[in-house]
């Protein structure tokens, strides 16, 4: 029975980890900034540039 209870709280404390990295990455990224948005028009033509895109790509 001892072996039983040692594998549980591994996966439990294990899980608890896990979820507490995942909240700290998801508010660490919250906190950097973000990327700008671009829209260049001309006439009827428009491209806009999205997330992913880098700002050194479009100058």
């Amino acid at each position: 029975m001892g072996g039983v209870l040692d594998v549980l709280q591994l996966v439990t404390a294990n899980g608890w980890s896990a979820a507490s990295f995942v909240l700290s990455v998801a508010a660490w990224r919250q906190t950097r900034p973000r990327t700008p948005q671009v829209t260049i028009r001309r006439g009827t033509t428009e491209i806009s540039t999205g997330i992913g895109w880098k700002v050194e790509t479009c100058q």
